[in-house]
């Protein structure tokens, strides 16, 4: 059984196994793809295997036979999947290994996890591609918090199913603190304040505290911390520009006159990481100096 939707550029291909056959046999007669093409489309994570209740899994191989009943699914996005396999021009760096799970700085360009389109464009992939080069010996890798394309820095990732659940409920029970650096436009007028404007209807807890300012080309920009109780989609983004205070480079929500003058990346970054470690219970920092950033430097 085939089933195909297209909704503009997208598509999805679906099968279930009547009977016992081979996955790239079965996708290649329900999709107008060659066998070389499907193969590609797996290793950059778009296909996925399912079956009754169990929650699907991404398989990069379809040389393997599906069982009856079992589902597999394509995942098609042409723009995505006729991006090449992230290279080294976009160069994550290792800052901490603890056997189990890692602690990686995400450079800005990079995404910090995939889609059912795809996962070959996301960190947790460029780390897999690598990781016995890196380790050793090859790991997988599970995605535990996320940041925007556009913006740098610290990241945990997971190698083991159990302290990827260890670190997620960290999380949920905000165990994991992420500390934030920008650049913004103009002066505030407090050295701190907090935000508390929702966010798509939720609840959004935003602090910020003024480090520093400087000037560009008679522009007024100054360095914020930032710290977030709630980790709504561009939370720190959306909270700054409301306060008429946009980030430097942001091209969604900063200033329409400022930004078309200077050609800056997003100045934003993920600059401090502070947890208690799920294999010995110890709490455990990581800070990365300013020297370690992309952001502007602020003399003042």
């Amino acid at each position: 059984m085939s089933q195909a939707n297209n909704p503009s550029d997208t598509q999805h291909f679906q099968v279930i196994a009547e009977q016992e056959a081979n996955a790239l046999d079965l996708l290649a007669d329900a999709s107008p793809f060659s066998k070389a093409q499907l193969k590609d489309f797996a290793q950059k994570g778009a296909v996925w295997l399912s079956h009754g209740d169990k929650r699907a899994e991404s398989i990069r191989r379809l040389k393997r036979t599906l069982k009856i009943g079992q589902q597999i699914d394509l995942y098609y996005n042409p723009k995505l999947l006729a991006l090449p396999l992230l290279d080294n021009h976009l160069q994550a760096q290792l800052i901490a290994d603890f056997g189990s799970y890692s602690v990686w700085f995400k450079p800005r360009g990079m995404l910090s996890q995939g889609s059912k389109f795809g996962d070959f464009q996301s960190l947790p992939r460029w780390i897999e591609l690598r990781s016995e080069s890196v380790f050793g010996t090859p790991r997988q890798c599970w995605q535990i918090h996320r940041l925007d394309r556009a913006t740098e820095g610290l990241m945990l990732i997971a190698h083991t199913k159990k302290t990827a659940a260890q670190l997620t409920r960290l999380f949920e029970i905000k165990q994991i603190h992420k500390t934030y650096l920008a650049n913004v436009w103009g002066e505030p007028e407090q050295a701190t304040w907090s935000s508390y404007q929702p966010i798509d209807d939720k609840p959004a807890t935003s602090h910020f505290k003024v480090l520093g300012s400087d000037e560009i080309g008679g522009h007024a920009f100054s360095r914020v911390e930032i710290q977030i109780e709630t980790g709504r989609k561009h939370q720190i983004r959306k909270h700054l520009s409301q306060a008429n205070l946009p980030i430097i480079g942001d091209r969604m929500y900063g200033d329409p006159e400022l930004n078309p003058q200077y050609d800056f990346d997003l100045q934003l970054s993920a600059y401090r990481l502070q947890w208690r470690c799920p294999q010995d219970n110890i709490e455990r920092c990581i800070q990365l100096a300013p020297s370690d950033l992309t952001l502007l430097p602020v003399t003042t």
